[in-house]
């Protein structure tokens, strides 16, 4: 009857360890697809404060640093971010949470 009563135990104790295993990498998975979201957002929102200023040095245009200094570049991200910011922010969260999430994995 004692030995019944351990096999049980051992065969519930096995089954609460899955599932807080399962629990564990479940949670796991979710930080990393909010922190990857988080960062391909920002990586976005950064993109495009700098496409105006980048775009002016290779097509000219009126936001060009090279021909009237940082001052205009630097004046240029606040529009570039405002104009572009949107697009870009849809964009990159939907290719940069699996990359960044590709990459988070290939960590482990």
């Amino acid at each position: 009857m004692l030995a019944l009563r351990s096999s049980a135990l051992e065969k519930q104790s096995a089954v609460a360890e899955t599932t807080d295993s399962l629990y564990f990498r479940r949670m796991r998975t979710l930080g990393r697809l909010i922190i990857s979201a988080v960062l391909a957002f920002l990586v976005s929102l950064i993109v495009a404060g700098l496409f105006l200023p980048v775009y002016g040095i290779f097509e000219g245009g009126p936001y060009n640093c090279l021909k009237d200094g940082i001052a205009v570049c630097i004046a240029g991200i606040p529009l570039s971010a405002l104009i572009y910011g949107p697009l870009f922010s849809i964009a990159g969260v939907l290719i940069g949470t699996p990359v960044f999430m590709a990459i988070f994995a290939m960590r482990d």
